[in-house]
């Protein structure tokens, strides 16, 4: 790995997987401030995560994410939707994948995040992997899109 350096990271609070990771020197923003949020704004906030080459996205919900400064490699900069935030340290947690695709299972019972997307509104879902390591799969009237990340895994946003 590159040398390491200080940068904000923008996590799903529940799984650590790093969607978002920007260089701040000594600054330490908020979730609020990295999103854009603020208290006049009649939308909840949010992190809009893009399908690569197309117009598609998920907006995970401020309330899904966190926000905290570490020190990491370049790599993280470069390449932030590879990585989780495991017990404060920054770890490789493979290639994501997006637009389409199947989600392998995983270790059934670990904690894993699934934000929906419908034309309307983001539906996040923070729950457990089943029996067999599936996600839930209780998609919502009109999604077009989901994120889905559990402990151990890659990210994934796909279409629903």
């Amino acid at each position: 790995m590159a040398s390491a350096l200080y940068a904000s990271v923008i996590s799903l609070k529940h799984t650590g997987h790093v969607l978002s990771a920007v260089a701040v020197g000594e600054a330490e923003p908020t979730i609020e401030q990295l999103t854009g949020k603020n208290d006049t704004a009649d939308e909840p906030g949010h992190l809009r995560v893009r399908v690569p080459g197309t117009a598609n996205f998920v907006n995970v919900p401020i309330d899904e994410l966190e926000a905290r400064r570490l020190a990491m490699s370049s790599d993280v900069l470069d390449r932030p939707q590879e990585f989780a935030v495991v017990d404060d340290n920054v770890q490789d947690v493979g290639d994501a994948t997006y637009g389409t695709g199947s989600i392998p299972p995983g270790t059934a019972g670990k904690k894993v995040v699934v934000v929906w997307q419908t034309p309307d509104e983001s539906v996040p879902v923070d729950t457990v992997l089943d029996g067999s390591g599936n996600p839930p799969s209780n998609k919502p009237a009109g999604a077009t899109h989901k994120l889905v990340a559990y402990e151990g895994g890659s990210l994934y946003v796909l279409g629903a």
